[in-house]
């Protein structure tokens, strides 16, 4: 299966550029990916986008950040010893270390609001399920059983992880408990749902939806109800949103005429900025979890 949230991330795009606008200060770290270097590698810049710095430099391509609830360790995908495996390092980019081993590819971790486990998307049982385990490798178990199943993320409180599946023949976000048990679909589209993001109260989710040939980003209550649109400017694809530590603004990525750039806006979608700028892809980014005092 390939995955809507793939394909966009690596596809070439002409679509107009974009201006920036005004937008609230935001404090913190975001975490993002960019082939700036070659190929595919992890960064991260302040939350204006100052201070741009390469955390891997691999010649295989590291990708899929996700940072610990504290935010001083970073897990991600890389093929650098052959396949794709789950690695973790140091905030810094220090201490670089292989979590998975299996022959099968390993790849989207999210870590637990505890700090103590990692879910992660694997084919080693031959088809495509959510598996946990623990941050010292041991402890494995599958969660999910419906097949086609990517993207986990945990909710703030622990008790459930969202995900994307196109086990119905579209993707759509799903939920299910991290004890495991039954699996709920939470969207139904005929087009795409993926890329789902909790807010930090655990009230909302945004997520990436496919509508009349092109990626937005939408807004629903943790149930699904009440879906809407950020709306932004209308210009370009919007895709895989992160929200800030405080819930009053997310950050993503956006197609340009030359490349792809990370942007923020608003939670209610005003006050858009752009943060990065250059003919490369800097997609998929991640806001560093923080105190709930920063934006």
């Amino acid at each position: 299966m390939v995955c809507a949230a793939l394909v966009a991330l690596v596809a070439a795009t002409t679509s107009s550029a974009l201006n920036s606008s005004p937008a609230a200060t935001a404090t913190g770290a975001i975490l993002f990916h960019s082939d700036r270097a070659g190929n595919f590698d992890i960064y991260v810049m302040d939350a204006d986008g100052r201070g741009q710095r390469q955390l891997t430099d691999d010649p295989a391509p590291d990708f899929w950040g996700s940072w610990s609830p504290d935010g001083r360790r970073i897990a991600f995908t890389s093929a650098r010893d052959g396949n794709f495996d789950i690695y973790i390092m140091n905030e810094d980019g220090s201490g670089q270390r292989r979590l998975t081993t299996n022959a099968a590819d390993d790849f989207w971790p999210s870590w637990s609001p505890d700090g103590r486990s990692l879910a992660f998307t694997s084919r080693r049982d031959g088809r495509t399920e959510i598996y946990v385990v623990n941050v010292s490798g041991r402890a494995l178990r599958r969660l999910t059983h419906g097949g086609a199943s990517i993207e986990p993320a945990w909710s703030p409180d622990g008790r459930t992880l969202a995900f994307t599946s196109s086990r119905a023949g579209s993707e759509d976000i799903y939920l299910v408990s991290s004890a495991g048990g039954p699996e709920r679909r939470l969207t139904r589209t005929e087009t795409h749902d993926f890329s789902a993001s909790w807010s930090p109260d655990g009230r909302r989710i945004a997520l990436t939806s496919v509508r009349n040939g092109g990626f937005r980003i939408e807004v629903m209550n943790a149930d699904g109800t009440s879906r809407r649109a950020l709306g932004l400017d209308g210009r370009g694809d919007a895709l895989l949103p992160s929200w800030s530590p405080s819930g009053r603004q997310l950050t993503f990525h956006r197609w340009t005429s030359v490349g792809a750039e990370i942007f923020v806006v608003g939670a209610d979608g005003t006050g858009m900025r752009r943060l990065t700028r250059n003919d490369w892809l800097d997609v998929a980014p991640s806001w560093q979890p923080a105190s709930p005092l920063q934006s």
